[in-house]
């Protein structure tokens, strides 16, 4: 039962996973790479988190070159030191997330709609304690090195939810077959429009749902962040508190009503942004993991709504516990100097108008250990979250896309190590 689920979530996944990186941006990779070698160091501003959120309002409304900036944050932390982190879980149980879920409409009480797959990876063999193994599990950016709970509590087998002990969950309230064709196509639909409830007034905005029924965006954004915040968050190993950063209107190919898809952030209890966005995807860091780069590990958090007050699917992956410090300096690169290093680096001639710019934690790898996977070497994300030698990273995060599914083919990400000055260049598309 497990298989035909994963395997819907892996296919989704694999849409946006499986191309080569186009050979423009190979090539504007390569130039910056050599322009930075070629320049001399130059001295970027530095200072503590005070003076960037005091400087902010004046270095975003300014112009470096041909790169301009919309909104610009930094959050409300005194510091972000560079941490040493692993990935875990907290205590959370598939049995609260199904009351959640499914309360209302099933027996919950039934031991048979449960399912539990322990998992365990030591040396170079894989030990399971069940027959349902398959190499499509393996592929799954979860970590499936991990325990995983389940709940079935309807025929549908999409209509169910997973818990994992890396941090991870994920699942349907509704089941996704009775969507039929309009689940699959949104994913290659189109975006009508898409706001950022933090910068835009979204007090007027409505749509009418799958089913024609109107559902004001703002209510829309409560009802999401209730579930995360009251019950997904419970499997994190601290506090955070989880809000709507973006969200995109999708328009349903069958009778051209909308959904809405949410993309998530968070913060720590200290006020620092975390950034989760599509390079949840790990093939589009694959390059840098075989090179022995630093690259980031994504955490994908969304919601889809096809309904209104209803949660179509949802999808949190792994979470993590902060071992020490690595850094002592509070002095990091001023949002005006990240753009200034953009400029010096990147070609006058390209034209980068920033939606927004961020100063958010990242999740990074240091090296991807070399696994020998199935009988040949590549890059496996189970490994990844197993075998890395994870940090915690402060970055300015740059992004000039218009959404998560539209203008898929253009979509480009920049990103300044706040405390190094290294640019990473991620190019999207099919």
């Amino acid at each position: 039962m497990i298989k035909s689920v994963l395997t819907v979530a892996a296919s989704l996944l694999l849409l946006a996973g499986c191309a080569e990186v186009p050979e423009n941006v190979r090539e504007r990779d390569s130039k910056l790479e050599q322009t930075e070698q070629a320049q001399d160091q130059i001295e970027l501003e530095r200072g503590s988190l005070d003076l960037i959120r005091s400087r902010l309002e004046e270095d975003a409304s300014k112009k470096y070159g041909t790169i301009t900036v919309d909104h610009a944050s930094a959050g409300t932390a005194s510091e972000m030191p560079v941490y040493s982190i692993e990935a875990c879980g907290g205590d959370y149980t598939v049995k609260e997330l199904a009351r959640y879920l499914y309360g209302d409409r099933y027996d919950l009480e039934d031991e048979s709609v449960y399912e539990f797959l322990p998992w365990d990876y030591e040396g170079s063999e894989l030990k399971k304690n069940t027959d349902k193994y398959t190499p499509e599990i393996d592929l799954l950016p979860h970590g499936v090195y991990c325990d995983v709970w389940s709940c079935y509590p309807a025929e549908d087998s999409t209509c169910s939810a997973h818990v994992f002990s890396d941090g991870s969950c994920w699942g349907s309230q509704t089941g996704l077959s009775k969507y039929g064709n309009d689940y699959d196509a949104m994913w290659l639909g189109s975006i009508k429009e898409h706001w950022y409830p933090e910068y835009d007034d979204i007090s007027a905005v409505s749509y009418k749902m799958y089913d024609g029924t109107e559902w004001a965006l703002e209510d829309a954004v409560s009802f999401t962040e209730e579930l995360w915040n009251s019950e997904l968050s419970k499997n994190d190993p601290q506090k955070y508190k989880y809000k709507v950063r973006r969200v995109e209107v999708v328009e349903l190919p069958s009778n051209n009503n909308y959904g809405y898809l949410f993309m998530m952030s968070y913060e720590d209890e200290q006020g620092a942004c975390y950034d989760c966005d599509s390079y949840d995807d790990f093939a589009l860091m694959e390059s840098r993991a075989y090179e022995g780069k630093r690259f980031f590990i994504g955490q994908s958090l969304w919601q889809l709504s096809l309904r209104k007050d209803e949660i179509t699917r949802f999808d949190k992956h792994f979470s993590f516990c902060i071992k020490e410090a690595l850094s002592n300096d509070s002095r990091l690169l001023t949002l005006g100097a990240a753009l200034t290093e953009l400029q010096n680096k990147l070609a006058e001639n390209i034209n980068l108008a920033f939606e927004t710019a961020e100063l958010c934690y990242i999740v990074t790898c240091d090296k991807y250990p070399d696994k020998d996977y199935g009988g040949t070497v590549k890059y496996s994300p189970s490994f990844a979250l197993k075998y890395c030698t994870f940090q915690l990273r402060p970055y300015w995060c740059f992004r000039r896309t218009n959404g998560f599914i539209d203008n898929w083919s253009n979509t480009e990400n920049y990103y300044v190590d706040a405390v190094t000055g290294e640019i990473v260049h991620i190019k999207l598309g099919l």
